[in-house]
């Protein structure tokens, strides 16, 4: 799930930043590189080193662009908390 993410991005796959938060980034991953990503996530539940992954995008006119994401776990605190969170 995107919890957020900075203006180039946003700006790469030609949609506001808001529009794109609470949607899994799944939805933005060419259908040839999802198993890739889940992959990728598998591997940072297993690890909390750094980990990358290069996939490609789909960007919102319909091409595609090769990024390169790189992950780390992300400690977090407090009652709320339920499962790992990851900054890529």
């Amino acid at each position: 799930m995107i919890e957020e993410l900075n203006l180039s991005c946003a700006a790469l796959l030609g949609q506001q930043r808001r529009s794109l938060e609470g949607k899994p980034l799944s939805e933005s991953i060419a259908p040839e590189d999802r198993g890739r990503l889940k992959a990728h996530i598998r591997e940072c539940f297993k690890t909390n080193a750094s980990l990358t992954v290069e996939l490609v995008v789909r960007l919102k006119g319909g091409g595609f662009c090769p990024i390169e994401v790189v992950s780390v776990q992300v400690p977090q605190t407090g009652a709320t908390v339920s499962a790992p969170f990851f900054r890529s």
